[in-house]
């Protein structure tokens, strides 16, 4: 057969070609049972992130015990075979059950005693919570980890505090509302503490992050804050996260967080900013205001940032009062910008879709536009983006009617590989030519629960996080 002379090249030289492959589709998982060469090659990467269900979100009794019935298999497979249990970095847990799940944690406890390999591991959920057992186990037997999410109830576990050189860390705490903060306080930074060395990435939906220890943030690269902050702890932040290279801020949509107050006496604060997300801002802003409109704040804020890659911004605002940003804003100053979302909370008419379309980039890789859009300005952005040669992801959102035909997309943009609106979220499969070969739509569990592997590409999760994408709320 002519495919084996071939098979005699060096692995090196595989693994190559193997990690050019998409890591969505067929090619990958047909090396699978090629070869044994290009299955120990591929098995790396295919089994590199393992996704464990403990039943279902609506506890549907058929889909639980299904659910249930594989991750069972999942974990002792993993349990009993320590080669496979070395492919796996990266495990995300999705806990709905009722109850301890006491014989769940003991499937998975028995499955991280093998994974000396594991990087990230990630729990959803509260139902359980990740007991103390599940973090001692991460602990003893997965010496490589360093980057956890998990949910972490009022009080955290004490074995948590001996997870050391963690690289990132993605934290939810929860039942802060009681107006004594000292216990949470004292254990968050004694988790910050425990990694103080190595903490570079760090994600919190509270404020607690103000009163950590200050040389975690001389050493952040990656932020983000997901609740109210004050003008001054703003200001704070940016004079002191000096090495902070991404940064997403989201206020509490009860609090008027006026962050262009921050912004304009640190206008070249974050040199070494590469990525920055602006989310429910609720900027309030009217023609003949005393104020500067914040938006010319926030523009002010990003003129010459030659370094900036990745851009989202939603400020809850009139189309009017983001004119700084599409009339006069030179957009061609942020030379290094491939991803960009936009949220118009507004209706735009075909004058301002022209307007925006002169301003925004033509380089791009991901594109995120939504808004209140009708048929002739969807249509009139379809033909615009389809002219973008490296375009590969995009998303439209309309939260008005659905007008977007998906046939119309996929024979329109020859290099789109994913597209999502407000109704779906396909993947597009194509040849070296660019015909396609597969479309498949994502389901609604993929949606509402989506990482980085289910995207494939590390940009176009960031460009969505902590967006609702084809109403995943009702998921």
């Amino acid at each position: 057969m002519p495919v084996l002379p071939a098979l005699t090249l060096p692995p090196e030289i595989w693994q190559i070609i193997v990690h050019l492959l998409p890591l969505h589709g067929a090619a990958r998982r047909t090396c699978l049972v090629t070869s044994k060469l290009l299955h120990d090659i591929v098995a790396e990467t295919v089994f590199s992130s393992i996704v464990i269900r403990f039943g279902s979100r609506y506890c549907v009794p058929e889909v639980s015990e299904r659910e249930l019935s594989r991750a069972w298999d999942i974990l002792q497979y993993i349990a009993r075979n320590p080669s496979f249990a070395a492919n796996i970095k990266k495990v995300v847990i999705f806990s709905f059950l009722e109850g301890s799940a006491l014989s769940e944690q003991r499937f998975l406890i028995m499955a991280l005693r093998q994974l000396s390999n594991l990087r990230s591991f990630t729990w959803y959920n509260r139902s359980p919570e990740i007991s103390p057992d599940i973090v001692a186990a991460l602990v003893e037997s997965c010496p490589r980890l360093d980057a956890i999410q998990v949910p972490i109830p009022q009080h955290m576990h004490p074995e948590l505090f001996r997870l050391h050189h963690l690289r990132s860390i993605h934290i939810r705490l929860f039942e802060l509302f009681e107006d004594d903060h000292t216990s949470d306080e004292y254990e968050f930074h004694t988790l910050v503490s425990s990694n103080i060395a190595t903490l570079r990435e760090l994600s919190v939906w509270n404020s607690l992050f103000l009163d950590s220890i200050p040389v975690v943030w001389q050493n952040l690269t990656h932020l983000e804050l997901l609740t109210a902050m004050a003008t001054q702890d703003i200001a704070q932040l940016l004079q002191k996260t000096v090495c902070l290279e991404s940064l997403t801020l989201s206020p509490a949509t009860s609090w008027d967080t006026r962050i262009h107050e921050a912004l304009e006496p640190n206008a070249a604060a974050l040199p070494r900013l590469t990525s920055l997300k602006l989310l429910d801002m609720k900027i309030s802003y009217e023609e003949g205001d005393d104020d500067d409109n914040p938006v010319e704040v926030i523009a002010n804020f990003l003129r010459g940032r030659h370094n900036l890659r990745r851009l989202d911004l939603d400020l809850g605002c009139a189309f009017q009062t983001l004119l700084p940003l599409f009339d006069g804003f030179q957009w061609q100053e942020l030379e290094s910008l491939e991803v960009l979302g936009i949220v118009l909370n507004c209706a735009i008419d075909l004058n301002d879709a022209l307007m925006m379309e002169r301003c925004i980039p033509r380089g791009l890789t991901a594109l995120s536009v939504s808004g209140y859009l009708n048929k002739h300005v969807y249509a009139r952005f379809l033909e615009t983006f389809s002219g973008f040669p490296n375009l590969t992801f995009m998303y439209i959102g309309d939260q008005l009617e659905d007008v977007l035909d998906f046939e119309d997309v996929v024979g329109t943009f020859q290099r789109l590989e994913l597209f999502a609106n407000a109704n779906t979220v396909m993947d597009i499969e194509r040849q070296g030519d660019g015909t396609v070969l597969a479309t498949s739509k994502w389901s609604a569990r993929k949606i509402k629960f989506r990482t980085v592997e289910d995207f494939g590409c590390e940009d176009w999760e960031w460009l969505m996080r902590h967006h609702s994408i084809a109403d995943d709320d009702q998921y």
